[in-house]
């Protein structure tokens, strides 16, 4: 896969790795069939201007896949500690990719147990007495908590409730 990172830090590492590495979406070489965004357009104050160019670097039929935190009422300290710009609203991711020409394949919520994880930590805190958003806390998350959170996504859950929403979209032909 080619990559898109601004941070030089990340390039060096990136390409260490053997991977095609841009600082710009715009100075790849080609059009692609298929994107795929994690955890980055939360981070971007123009989202709507990067999807706009993420629909231009789509081959006509091409797809994107998006990945973003959900609610903006759990938007704590440990959000702003860690450089997001905001958390996102179904509705608002909806109209924001619309806008940019998009047509929606899915879109739902990931990690229906994270939402409350994520209540936890913007109601105690981040790094506080609990340690809730330590390295430990991360850890002990990630392998208990999130895979019992992934069988709830796939019973249903996902439809009502996450802390992330997944959104697979479609340039039309």
């Amino acid at each position: 896969p080619d990559c898109i990172e601004l941070d030089p830090n990340l390039v060096s590492l990136i390409k260490s790795k053997k991977f095609k590495c841009f600082q710009f979406l715009k100075d790849t070489p080609q059009n692609y069939t298929a994107i795929y965004t994690s955890n980055v357009l939360e981070h971007i104050e123009d989202d709507s201007g990067i999807l706009k160019e993420l629909f231009d670097s789509l081959t006509p039929g091409g797809a994107v896949g998006i990945y973003v935190p959900a609610h903006p009422l759990l938007y704590s300290a440990m959000d702003k500690e860690i450089g997001h710009v905001r958390r996102y609203t179904r509705s608002e991711l909806k109209k924001k990719v619309l806008g940019a020409g998009f047509t929606i394949d899915s879109l739902h919520y990931d990690d229906f147990l994270g939402f409350f994880a994520s209540a936890a930590v913007k109601t105690v805190g981040y790094k506080n007495g609990a340690n809730l958003g330590s390295k430990g806390s991360l850890v002990v998350y990630d392998k208990i908590v999130y895979p019992v959170s992934r069988v709830l996504d796939f019973l249903g859950f996902r439809y009502i409730l996450g802390k992330n929403l997944i959104l697979i979209v479609q340039k039309p032909n």
